[in-house]
């Protein structure tokens, strides 16, 4: 039923928004051709020693900005947390020192990042490198970036994984002329394999995959001692922290006084509006203590946090609506029983490291050879974590499965075509599993302690005990139903045997609990066939990059037409009455600003 609204809605809202495409268009050509003529002409003057005096660029300018897409929920916010200025012809300065170059004669900016400006410097020694610098949505200033380029070192020169070298970086902005925290890193010469397109049955993606689990099984040979994040010692010095301390593949104990473990500071782990520094960041030296640490971030997250509203799906009166005091109730709840639910073998919650997002767009191979991996990036949100939390393998193993298409509206392709359509799904679904098989083949060869972590992960009651970490962006009566289920499974578990379950929950919330899980399976599902609709309409990208709904200049005001359409069948279906349509308006996450 939606979707055919939603392609009604779009044909009358297509004309409407024709002339803010032209206009865009022209103004974008027109900004990327000043900028560029300005670039090249003065990073002529730059000296090897000083930056020349330039024209500041203008704090609108695209450099500055995420331009990748418009938001079209909370875009006023998102665009700030992802605004940064700095002194764009001191860090072509830098770069073209940093690799042996009298100056730098273009530079370019890449598609914007979640939480990061790239661009791309070419020198006039035929050189490119490619710079990096955090927005603020990056995580705390300084731990983030020295975080990343410690972690950087250590994976490529220790375990030997293939990932761009720093050439130049800062992690304080105050200590730099170029205003920023930035990384000057090599340009891994190859194509992503989300460019490569490779077919999911060809030899070479095959071989892909193996490289892959060959890279994770590396990861997960060295335990460490602590949980946290990499640095450099030297960056964290009034911490008095103790030198890295690891064990290896041979199960030698190794100390580095390189590196550290410390606080852990990304992006994910903290509140988007508030500052952390009281909060216990760590780094951790026991397994309870992490989980501690965890459930107090997120107590003293909801002390400080807007109205809550998950991104995953649509929530308003007559389906689910998160409330503080649900959230609270399940931390609490999590205190009481994390420490039954984690896996028997406590080696599987020991600390490890691992790439946590190994992705199509992260992974680089040799475009004459697509079976070669000749480079993976994407190192911010690397982590020393329990085991069992990280992410294993890729998530294009599993992809979504959509739902039947109910919809009655007569331009439909003919039964041939869905069938076909059908087909077409079932055998990429299938080569995906088999590609599964493959990687899991691989670690079974290797004889990986992956392997056996990835398996002890589809325990339920594991995969319960990471909900923290993913408090807001996962209904937490998710979790509050697995504890519902875990009643009846209790005298199972091998550290909760004789004693009587630490949780009471009455009839009356154990109805609830049913009841509200219903309403977040339902609004996960309304959210899916939006987000669906809005693809099928190239309104926005299937690209899944963003965790939020993003589209293009031209189609932003198209999209947001639909979805009020879509608000107004909402309000007519769940709102009972005019005080939960006032509700659900209110809620409603899309709209202009």
């Amino acid at each position: 039923m939606y979707r055919s609204v939603v392609r009604k809605c779009y044909s009358s809202a297509s004309a409407s928004v024709l002339h803010v495409k032209v206009f865009a268009q022209s103004r974008q050509r027109c900004v990327s051709a000043i900028a560029l003529q300005g670039v090249r002409y003065f990073s002529q003057t730059l000296s090897s020693n000083h930056a020349a005096p330039a024209p500041s660029f203008d704090i609108d300018h695209e450099f500055f900005n995420f331009t990748r897409g418009r938001f079209l929920c909370d875009e006023k916010l998102e665009l700030k947390r992802r605004h940064r200025t700095f002194n764009v012809y001191e860090l072509m300065r830098i770069a073209a020192q940093a690799v042996g170059a009298t100056h730098c004669n273009h530079i370019e900016k890449l598609p914007d990042g979640t939480c990061n400006r790239i661009l791309l410097l070419s020198m006039d020694n035929g050189k490119q490198v490619v710079a990096k610098i955090p927005n603020p949505n990056a995580g705390r200033p300084h731990f983030t970036t020295a975080s990343e380029v410690a972690t950087m070192k250590f994976m490529r020169e220790v375990i030997g994984t293939p990932l761009p070298e720093v050439y130049a970086w800062s992690s304080r902005a105050h200590e730099t002329l170029v205003g920023a925290e930035f990384i000057i890193m090599e340009k891994v010469e190859g194509i992503t394999l989300e460019e490569a397109s490779l077919p999911l049955d060809s030899p070479e993606m095959s071989q892909v995959v193996k490289s892959i689990a060959e890279h994770v099984h590396a990861w997960s040979c060295l335990t460490f001692e602590q949980y946290g994040c990499l640095y450099f010692a030297r960056d964290l010095e009034r911490h008095c922290l103790p030198a890295l301390r690891y064990t290896d593949s041979s199960g030698v104990q190794i100390s580095d006084k390189r590196f550290v473990v410390g606080p852990f500071y990304h992006y994910d782990y903290l509140d988007k509006t508030r500052d952390t520094k009281r909060q216990n960041n760590g780094p951790w030296s026991s397994l309870g203590e992490f989980h501690t640490a965890i459930v107090e971030r997120g107590l003293a997250r909801l002390e400080h946090t807007a109205p809550l509203s998950p991104a995953t799906g649509i929530y308003g009166p007559g389906l689910y609506q998160p409330s503080y005091e649900t959230k609270i109730r399940a931390l609490n709840a999590y205190l009481e029983i994390h420490h039954f639910m984690i896996p028997p073998d406590l080696s599987f919650s020991a600390p490890h490291i691992s790439h946590c997002d190994v992705e199509n767009r992260h992974i680089f191979v040799d475009p004459n050879n697509s079976a070669k991996i000749v480079g993976i990036i994407g190192w911010q949100t690397t982590a020393i974590l329990p085991f069992h939390f990280h992410r294993l393998e890729p998530g294009w193993f599993h992809p979504q499965q959509s739902e039947p298409d109910c919809d009655d509206d007569p331009s439909l392709p003919s039964d041939y075509k869905i069938r076909w359509k059908e087909q077409e799904e079932a055998h990429s679904l299938q080569f995906r599993r088999d590609l599964r098989c493959l990687y899991m083949s691989h670690l079974k060869d290797r004889s990986s302690k992956a392997l056996q972590c990835l398996e002890i992960c589809e325990d339920p009651v594991v995969h319960a005990s990471t909900f923290p970490f993913t408090l807001f962006d996962v209904s937490e009566t998710c979790f509050l139903f697995a504890i519902m289920m875990l009643e009846h499974e209790w005298g199972t578990l091998p550290r909760a045997k004789g004693m009587a379950f630490p949780i009471e929950l009455s009839d009356e919330e154990k109805q609830s609990i049913v009841s509200e899980i219903l309403g977040v399976r339902k609004g996960v599902m309304l959210m899916k066939s939006l987000r669906e609709s809005l693809i099928e309409l190239h309104m926005i990208n299937d690209d899944g990059k963003e965790e939020l709904l993003l589209t293009t200049d031209d189609q932003y005001y198209a999209a947001l037409n639909v979805l009020a359409t879509l608000e107004a069948l909402m309000i007519g279906e769940y709102a009972k009455n005019a005080e939960e349509a006032k509700e659900w308006k209110a809620q409603w996450p899309f709209r202009r600003e």
